[in-house]
C-alpha cells in the first residue's frame, strides 16, 4: 500500500474490501456516531449514504452544482446544524469537487472532510496555486480519501 499512498500523495494507505468499507472506516475515524449528521451530495452512488447509515448517522443531502455533477459548495453551509459532524464529498466521473470551497466551509465549521474518490484515481485539483492529487490530505482539517479499484469505477 506504500506504493498507492505515494501515487496519491498520502502519508499512508490501507487496503480494505471496497470503497463503502473505506468510507465507513473514515467516518468512524472522524468520530461520527449514532444521531450525528453527515453532509453529502444527493447525486451519487448509494455507497456514501449507506456508509453514513452504517455508523448510525443521518445523511443530509446537498444538491449538485448546476454546471457539473459534484456537491455544490455554496449549499453546504446552510445544511450545517448542531448535529453535523462531517462533510462527505464525492468526486464524480474523474471530475474533482471544488475542494477549495468545500474546505473553506469545513474550516469555518470545524468539520472533517471525507473524499469519496472511487471514480477519481489519478485526478488532480488546483488548490492554493498548486496542483494536488485527489487523496492527499489537505491543510488543517483532517481529510480522508477513499478509493476503489473495480473496473466499473476506474
Amino acid at each position: 500500500m506504500a506504493g498507492f499512498a505515494e501515487v496519491v500523495g498520502a502519508p499512508h494507505a490501507c487496503a480494505v474490501s471496497n470503497c463503502t468499507t473505506a468510507l465507513h472506516l473514515a467516518l468512524l475515524v472522524a468520530g461520527v456516531q449514532p444521531g450525528d449528521e453527515v453532509i453529502t451530495v444527493s447525486h451519487s452512488f448509494i455507497a456514501g449514504p449507506n456508509a453514513v447509515r452504517y455508523v448510525g448517522a443521518e445523511p443530509v443531502f446537498v444538491d449538485i452544482e448546476a454546471d457539473g455533477f459534484n456537491i455544490d459548495p455554496s449549499m453546504i453551509a446552510s445544511a450545517v446544524t448542531g448535529r453535523t459532524q462531517a462533510i462527505l464529498c464525492v468526486h464524480q466521473m474523474g471530475m474533482p469537487c471544488d475542494m477549495a470551497a468545500v474546505m473553506a466551509v469545513a474550516r469555518d465549521h470545524g468539520l472533517p472532510v471525507i473524499e469519496d474518490a472511487a471514480c477519481a484515481i489519478g485526478s488532480e485539483i488546483r488548490l492554493d496555486a498548486a496542483s494536488r492529487k485527489i487523496g492527499r490530505p489537505i491543510g488543517d482539517v483532517n481529510g480522508r480519501g477513499a478509493f476503489t479499484h473495480t473496473s466499473y469505477n476506474d
